[in-house]
């Protein structure tokens, strides 16, 4: 692994009520390490599970990292606060039945 692919980035954090702060972490970080460090920035201690990340209309997943998705140091990221914890299998129903119910209307 060179030094580049590990340097710390700073990204600014947007929330829906357009509160605005910086994280730092590493680039090779993962979603979930990043939202781990939303959790500790952010004022209302949102826990990992109640947050979705957007960037460039992306909603982020956990296992993948900030370099798979091309975040860059000084690039920003919206942080979407869920109301409930979704467990990953009834989130992937849902989406089946969504996409399944999308599919019946058209």
């Amino acid at each position: 692994m060179t030094q580049e692919e590990n340097a710390s980035i700073s990204l600014t954090v947007k929330t829906t009520n357009d509160e605005r702060f910086q994280i730092t972490v590493s680039s090779n970080a993962t979603v979930l390490e990043t939202k781990k460090a939303i959790e500790k920035s952010s004022s209302d201690n949102i826990e990992p599970d109640f947050q979705r990340l957007i960037y460039k209309g992306q909603v982020l997943k956990d296992d993948k990292s900030l370099n798979d998705y091309s975040v860059q140091d000084g690039h920003t990221i919206i942080l979407v606060r869920s109301r409930h914890k979704a467990k990953k299998e009834e989130t992937s129903k849902r989406e089946r039945e969504s996409v399944f119910f999308v599919v019946v209307i058209v």
